[in-house]
């Protein structure tokens, strides 16, 4: 298990998620996203991670990546696969279960905890898939 510190020197340890439940987690994402059709405006036909990079974060831009964090957010299946994934945790030294942030004191470390999952479990999925696309697309 590798550890984290979070506010007020709470510590999370985490291990990595199965596979399965790893692929779950990024389909529902995925599909929550795709489904909601949000897109941003302003990526032009000549894509390429430099033009990535020099979007500006306002007006409808902004606007995109606020709905694209609500939809992922309140999804059920998002939800649901974030919390197996959490099973593989523990936070206070106490394994993470369905039951964990019905604590009060434990709901401020709900959101922490679910990012940093999402994070440890989407992050070995990407590592190597803009050297994978450079063969088949260019400009990136």
């Amino acid at each position: 298990m590798k550890e984290i510190t979070l506010k007020d020197g709470v510590t999370l340890e985490y291990g990595d998620a199965g596979f399965e439940s790893a692929l779950q987690l990024k389909n529902a994402i995925f599909n929550e996203i795709i489904n909601r059709g949000l897109k941003i405006e302003g990526l032009k036909d000549d894509f390429s991670i430099e033009n990535l990079a020099k979007i500006e974060l306002k007006g409808q831009v902004f606007e995109t990546i606020i709905k694209s964090v609500l939809a992922v957010d309140t999804s059920r299946s998002v939800q649901d696969s974030v919390h197996i994934c959490m099973q593989r945790c523990k936070l206070k030294g106490e394994k993470i279960s369905t039951e964990t942030f019905n604590a009060i004191e434990n709901r401020a470390y709900y959101y922490p905890v679910k990012f940093h999952v999402i994070k440890e479990t989407l992050i070995p999925f990407f590592q190597d898939l803009v050297s994978l696309l450079k063969a088949f697309i260019p400009q990136i």
